[in-house]
């Protein structure tokens, strides 16, 4: 500890960890990442981008009767609860959550109020981490990004169903025969579930990301060893195939690969093209690059993922 420099701050605190374990002091650092990444929803993130979530957080200890949160109340901050246990109360009722667990990460990924009120029942150690650093962490590194997209769609909804509630504009044959203008592209783009709350700036950036591609019959879009890419059909047809499930005809106007693009695998699916047509592909780090400058269409995108599997069933 003395021959130690400001700088090797890590090494510093592991040391007066393990020399201090019996004693009552503050848990180090490396120690919290260690209990971090037992966190469901943090198991796809790296270690690094853990060390970045655990130094932008404040540390909390709360005793047995403590208030964390009510609901109601906004979603400012995620709890990160490393050690003891916590009571929540809500509409569905009232649970025991015992660490390690992620609260208000919903809420505080779309900003809507908190859902459940929280009180401490055993005495309670983690980390508040807020919402703001937390979008703005998820902007700044993709893989951190998709590693929560991952664990947040490991049974994946329906993303990739058209959104029928708005008007489907021009003819996605017609666009396929003689072009389309930007304004077009990006009132089809706004058709794709992910992009339904976006705005007039996300669709520009969304349209100048995306490209037009052909697609000729026989050709595989994604598979094991192809990274997969959202494809927005403007014509042609696509069948998405994966094992133990039926094969899906996808036609002019669907979108393909939502779910495969946001976490980085193919998920043990492919997608062939059966007749030729035109699609609309944006490719993963190029949509990750349009979120790292849209903070408020990646919140969009949450939401939307959230309400998939809450229809879907999915806690």
């Amino acid at each position: 500890l003395a021959a130690r420099e400001a700088t090797q701050a890590l090494v510093r605190q592991a040391a007066v960890w393990v020399l201090a374990l019996s004693a009552d002091v503050d848990v180090s650092l490396v120690e919290l990442v260690d209990r971090l990444r037992t966190i469901p929803v943090f198991a796809q993130v790296s270690v690094d981008e853990l060390f970045r979530i655990a130094g932008r957080a404040r540390r909390i200890r709360h005793p047995p009767g403590v208030e964390v949160c009510r609901r109601g109340e906004p979603a400012t901050e995620v709890i990160l609860l490393l050690t003891g246990a916590v009571r929540t109360t809500g509409r569905g009722g009232s649970a025991v959550v015992a660490a390690p667990a992620a609260l208000n990460l919903a809420e505080a990924l779309v900003d809507r109020p908190l859902e459940l009120t929280v009180i401490v029942v055993e005495e309670a150690i983690g980390l508040a981490l807020s919402a703001t650093a937390l979008l703005t962490l998820l902007s700044d590194n993709s893989t951190a990004a998709r590693g929560l997209f991952r664990t947040l769609l490991g049974s994946y909804g329906e993303l990739d169903q058209p959104d029928r509630d708005l008007d489907p504009g021009p003819s996605c044959q017609s666009l396929a025969e003689r072009g389309a203008s930007a304004v077009e592209l990006g009132l089809h783009l706004r058709r794709v579930p992910l992009f339904r709350s976006a705005t007039a700036s996300h669709l520009e950036a969304l349209v100048a990301a995306a490209r037009e591609v052909r697609l000729s019959a026989g050709t595989v879009l994604w598979d094991e060893v192809r990274e997969p890419a959202l494809h927005y059909l403007l014509a042609g047809e696509v069948r998405v195939e994966g094992p133990g499930r039926p094969g899906t005809l996808a036609l002019a106007g669907a979108t393909i690969g939502a779910v495969e693009t946001l976490t980085g695998t193919s998920l043990q699916r492919r997608a062939v093209v059966e007749h030729d047509g035109r699609a609309l592909r944006l490719d993963r780090q190029d949509l990750f690059d349009v979120l790292a400058d849209h903070g408020e269409l990646l919140q969009g995108i949450f939401a939307c993922v959230l309400d998939s599997g809450r229809t879907a069933g999915s806690p």
